[in-house]
């Protein structure tokens, strides 16, 4: 793989878990089994984006907004 590609890989990893951070605020994460608080989501998005970035999306239609 290229340079390009991985500035380019990364920069859609960095931007995608920056929106993760903004758009975790807006749910009610008490109760759920796998990230329970926005700052979870957020390291574990840094971390291990491959892994935690789609479940994330996945798991963000099942929880309620914040009221």
């Amino acid at each position: 793989m290229g340079k390009p590609v991985q500035i380019l890989l990364s920069l859609v990893a960095l931007g995608t878990v920056i929106w993760l951070a903004f758009d975790a605020r807006r749910f009610d994460w008490t109760g759920n089994r796998i990230g329970d608080r926005t700052w979870k989501w957020i390291l574990g998005a840094f971390l291990l984006w491959i892994v935690v970035f789609p479940l994330y999306l996945f798991q963000r239609r099942r929880v309620p907004l914040k009221v």
